[in-house]
Order: structure tokens, then sequence, then C-alpha cells
């Protein structure tokens, strides 16, 4: 019965996990290109091992819009425009009809932070002098504003490879 259990959740978990991943596998086939422009972030936490730090300038916009004692550990949408290169700009948060040309991006709301998909990059070691020149987050996003991180640009929109 034990080693029943055990396959019936190894089942499960691999059911879940494939269709994550199938989800993201979607979302990046499908998805409209965004870039969104990175923030400063502290320099002393920017390189850490194998991973960046990141912040978003439209998190800092979205930061000063929003009612500071709601969105605890929550999930929220904004209402953005892209420019002729898929740069986006903040226009409001999400709380009337959409215009023709915005679109709806989600992120998660603390007491603190804003969180845009993900606060990290992730890449192979050695690599940070490459990654320090990233000045953008290119995403692919969904007409439901869901958006995943796919790579990073440098100054003139050209990928980090």
């Amino acid at each position: 019965m034990r080693k029943v259990l055990i396959l019936l959740n190894f089942i499960f978990f691999t059911i879940i996990l494939l269709y994550s991943i199938n989800q993201k596998e979607e979302l990046i086939t499908n998805g409209e290109k965004l870039i969104l422009r990175l923030a400063p972030v502290d320099p002393r936490s920017l390189m850490q091992g194998d991973y960046m730090r990141l912040d978003f300038n439209i998190a800092r916009e979205i930061a000063k819009c929003r009612p500071k004692d709601t969105y605890q550990f929550s999930t929220h949408q904004a209402i953005i425009k892209l420019d002729e290169r898929g740069v986006a700009t903040f226009v409001s948060l999400y709380t009337r009809e959409l215009q023709e040309d915005e679109k709806i991006l989600s992120f998660k709301a603390t007491r603190r932070n804003i969180t845009i998909v993900t606060d990290a990059w992730f890449f192979q070691e050695g690599e940070a002098q490459r990654f320090q020149k990233a000045r953008y987050g290119e995403f692919r996003i969904l007409a439901d504003g869901k958006a995943l991180l796919v790579g990073m640009l440098d100054e003139k929109l050209l990928a980090i490879k």
C-alpha cells in the first residue's frame, strides 16, 4: 500500500510539473513581447553569486499609486502602454476599461514591495560581468496580464547572451 501511495504522489506531482512547464512554454510561444526598464538596485546586492537582483521602474511607479494599507501578498493588475520599441510605461492601476493601445500587466504586492513577475535573474556562474550591462528585462505577456521574464537587454535593446 505504501508503494502505491508513493507512486500516486509521484504521478500527481509530475502532472502538476508538466502542466506548469506547458503553461510557460505557451506563454513564451504565444505571448507578446514586452520590455521593462530596470530600476537601480543597491550595487552591493546587484550581483550575488549566480543571480542578479531585479527591480523595474514600472514597479516603483505602481508603488506610488497604491494605498499603503492594502495588497498584502496578493496579485493585482496595472494598465500599461507599449511604445514602438515594445517598452512599457505605466498608465494606472487596472480600475477601468482598457483603451485600444493599452494592456494589462499583473504584479504581486506586499506592504513593502511591488514585484513584476520576479525579483531575480539567474545565470551561469562566472557570467556576472556580462549581465552588468543589463538595462531592460524582456518579457512575454498574454492578454490577461500574465508575463514571463525571458531575457535581459542592454541599453540598445539588444539581447545579452
